[in-house]
């Protein structure tokens, strides 16, 4: 039951911006074009709806719609202490680590992944409870940072 109620609020949170823009700027290409072919303004509305969403998805920390679901209620994200948004973005390429202790504080988290001993992963988020929540992770390489992980896990 609960995958089906997650998967009709991602269908949601796709389709109302969506549609949202698409009936929008039909409304907003038929006065200033009227001779266009319907056809034509479709199209056009249709392809401002998908670059609407793709400006959500690209341009939010979490992408669209994961980004909409701590407000949703489904989010169950513990943080470091320490830890903010604003100083995990800051987080660059060749930072060492005490840099990125002076921005987001220390990780809740350190390891390094099996077969790559070079590696060490810090985790500066997890899920209490085993449910979805935003993964924050800072992965070093001989002392610098190669990468900086953003993502939503959906359980």
């Amino acid at each position: 039951m609960t995958i089906l109620v997650v998967l009709v609020v991602l269908a949601g949170l796709w389709l109302l911006p969506s549609l949202g823009v698409f009936f929008a700027s039909m409304r907003l290409l038929e006065p200033r074009w009227p001779e266009a072919p319907l056809w034509l303004q479709v199209r056009t509305s249709f392809a401002a709806a998908l670059l609407a969403v793709a400006m959500l998805h690209w341009g939010l920390p979490d992408g669209w719609p994961w980004s909409a679901f701590p407000a949703l209620g489904l989010d169950d994200t513990e943080f470091s202490s320490g830890y903010s948004a604003m100083g995990f973005w800051q987080v660059r390429l060749g930072m060492r680590p005490e840099e990125v202790i002076a921005r987001i504080g220390r990780p809740l988290q350190r390891d390094s992944p099996a077969g790559s001993p070079d590696l060490e992963r810090w985790f500066y988020t997890r899920s209490p409870n085993s449910s979805h929540y935003r993964i924050r992770t800072v992965i070093f390489r001989e002392g610098q940072v190669v990468e900086r992980q953003a993502e939503y896990y959906l359980d």
